[in-house]
């Protein structure tokens, strides 16, 4: 199918040669849904990333029974992490993040990202994060849709083969009964983990964004009912989302707003509460096929940092295929219109008219694999084994005391197989929708930011600024005529520091963020943080000062397009041509890290990995071992001491040996972490 989608931020997977079943959690409490027969909610206080003095956080599930008349003829337990506010948090708003993927764990951008804390180089400690969004809201991350991240639907034990890559692109899961077979050995097989995982079964997750949406409105339910005191008196809340999150927010907004309508008029109890969403931020989304797909090409070979990736041949090739790629698309709008008009995947012909319209375009359009060689495709400006954004988060998520600490009783992995390949069955990438969706929120006076990095070639501010202007609403006009106006620090700089520039219109806005790859908190967390606290506070996003409720007419003022705007690529003053070495980040330095291998690492040190010689401290490669028995360290050294097959194999990636006083960590690394 599309194995060309690769929307994954962190691909978090399990290091090799090792094994790791958790403890079964305690200290939890367990509630029943006041709302719901049957759903319960288990939680625990947690004392990690977090660590600011008085500032409460708590981590759990919300346990939702199989229901086959909502789409889900399975158990959904939802893993979330939840802060409160670091000032006032009984007044504060409350925040949700959904991370994209599809299936994408969210809690990796609390640790990191724009959440509470940074997981350090060591994989093992956090620093406090000054820009946290929780600094003023309350902010709620969300493992979702089922069986990504800590989420499952049932406990199974099983391997992972590094080695062993689906369509998809994700890694393959299998399941072991270790009862009556052995663990795997990995003195002959280096490329296993070993663990406990959700049941990775196709069928037991959700496959599109709209019947995601329901199971996310009954955890919601639960969650604001058995946490009131961090629910606003007036059942606001945000929905902030990254990526494939374009889908996510439109989705989720409009069909909360259908339950708030039912609810309204006695369909729905009276008990369950109206979730109102007053704020939508999505992060470099790709939100409509049809309306970005033509911008992949036109990154590639003219962008904003004069790196031309393709030639123009290849160029004129991709946008001829342009309205192949949209009559496609547009038999996916009518078959979902006439046989599937809610959404649900349950038509195969529809589903099959759809994925062929994503895979088609892709291909012929994108071409993912030949449009960007030896590239990072989340930043144009980095080669593609690129150690930023920083991936310290797996490690720390697979520790076992991290995983006490949070409840939960399953290893944590990044990329969920069954959910990516859920949704590329059904299509759910080209599905229509969430423009419209979009236009619906922005008429309801819901606030809508789209803010986008500029070097983000997945999602990229080209095809975001074409979504911008395309949304059909009553705003449309007026947004299309406003200008766009410098985003002003609140330490009131001058211009010779421009980070971006913003179009607004009343409650539509669009951002393009200078010197940003897809994940702009990682880049510019200052500048996301203005931004995100500006659009919670109702002010303009330009300068912070006015107030949009008071000044519904607001409109940016300035230039109509900044594509003129350029910057040269990292490091350097020169323009980068097709067929050239990318160069990376000069502020980058490029790592090989356990649990990234295929982003982080080179084919000579995957291969040093698979045949069980890479040495590690604190999950970065640092040497490998020589078959004379000696060692070698990338810094220059080489050591005459030596680790036997069987102590490495036995060692994997858990136990601190000595060896020259350097206190390393031996790990056997298979070929490990396809990025999706």
């Amino acid at each position: 199918m599309i194995s060309q989608l690769k929307f994954v931020v962190l691909n978090l997977l399990c290091l090799a040669g090792a094994s790791q079943f958790p403890s079964s959690p305690n200290g939890l409490t367990t509630i029943q849904s006041k709302l719901d027969r049957g759903v319960t909610l288990s939680f625990k206080e947690t004392n990690i990333c977090e660590t600011t003095p008085g500032v409460k956080s708590w981590a759990g599930y919300v346990h939702l029974p199989a229901n086959k008349t909502e789409q889900r003829p399975f158990d959904v337990n939802t893993f979330f992490w939840f802060f409160e506010s670091r000032n006032s948090p009984e007044t504060a708003p409350l925040s949700i993040w959904l991370q994209g993927g599809p299936g994408v764990p969210s809690i990796t951008a609390a640790l990191g990202e724009n959440g509470p804390c940074i997981v350090n180089k060591d994989s093992a400690t956090t620093t406090l994060n000054k820009w946290s969004w929780n600094n003023n809201v309350n902010m709620l991350y969300i493992d979702q849709p089922v069986n990504n991240g800590f989420s499952y639907n049932d406990l199974v034990n099983g391997t992972i083969n590094q080695l062993d890559v689906s369509h998809s692109g994700a890694v393959n899961f299998t399941v072991h009964d270790f009862s009556t077979s052995p663990l795997p050995d990995a003195t002959k097989n280096q490329t296993f983990f070993a663990g406990t995982f959700a049941s990775n079964e196709l069928s037991q997750t959700f496959n599109t964004s709209a019947n995601a949406a329901i199971a996310a409105w009954h955890f919601l339910q639960t969650f604001t009912q058995e946490f009131p005191a961090y629910t606003p008196s007036n059942n606001k809340l945000s929905i902030w989302t990254e990526s494939y999150g374009g889908h996510w927010g439109p989705t989720f907004a409009e069909y909360f707003s259908s339950q708030n309508d039912l609810i309204a008029n006695g369909s729905l109890s009276s008990a369950a509460t109206p979730l109102e969403v007053d704020h939508l931020g999505i992060l470099n989304g790709c939100v409509d096929l049809a309306t970005q797909i033509a911008f992949y090409p036109q990154m590639a070979f003219n962008n904003t940092y004069n790196i031309q990736a393709i030639n123009e041949s290849a160029f004129d090739a991709a946008i001829a295929a342009v309205p192949k790629c949209l009559e496609l698309a547009e038999q996916c709008r009518g078959a979902v219109a006439a046989e599937d008009p809610n959404n649900t995947g349950a038509n195969q012909l529809v589903s099959k008219t759809c994925a062929q319209a994503a895979q088609e375009c892709f291909h012929l359009v994108a071409g993912v694999d030949d449009t960007l060689p030896g590239r990072d495709v989340f930043d144009i400006g980095q080669s593609f084994t690129s150690s930023f954004p920083p991936k310290w988060a797996a490690g720390f998520l697979n520790s076992g005391e991290v995983q006490s600490a949070l409840g939960v009783p399953l290893n944590f992995t990044g990329q969920s197989v069954s959910v990516a390949e859920a949704f590329i069955f059904t299509g759910d990438f080209a599905r229509p929708g969430n423009l419209e969706n979009l236009g619906k929120l922005v008429d309801r006076g819901v606030k809508v930011s789209l803010i986008y990095g500029d070097r983000d070639w997945q999602c990229n501010w080209l095809g975001g600024e074409n979504v911008s202007l395309s949304i059909p609403s009553s705003e449309s006009s007026s947004f299309r005529n406003a200008g766009y106006a410098q985003v002003q620090p609140n330490t009131h700089g001058t211009s010779d520091n421009i980070e971006a520039f913003v179009r607004q219109s009343g409650s539509l806005s669009f951002t393009r963020v200078f010197n940003a790859g897809h994940q702009v908190p990682f880049y510019k967390p200052e500048l996301a943080y203005t931004l995100f606290s500006r659009a919670m506070a109702d002010q303009d996003l330009a300068t912070g000062t006015i107030n949009l409720n008071s000044k519904t007419d607001y409109s940016s003022s300035g230039p109509s397009n900044i594509f003129s705007i350029k910057n040269p690529p990292p490091g350097t003053n020169e323009p980068v041509l097709a067929g050239t070495t990318p160069r990376t980040s000069a502020n980058i330095s490029s790592i090989c890290y356990a649990w990234d291998v295929m982003q982080t690492c080179s084919g000579p040190q995957i291969q040093l990995m698979a045949q069980g010689k890479g040495i590690f401290q604190d999950f970065i490669l640092i040497g490998y071992q020589n078959s004379n028995g000696t060692t070698t360290y990338f810094n220059g050294t080489t050591s005459t001491g030596s680790t036997s097959t069987t102590a490495t194999a036995t060692i994997g990636a858990g136990t601190k040996i000595g060896m020259s006083n350097l206190g390393v960590w031996v790990a056997i690394i298979g070929a490990a972490a396809l990025l999706l």
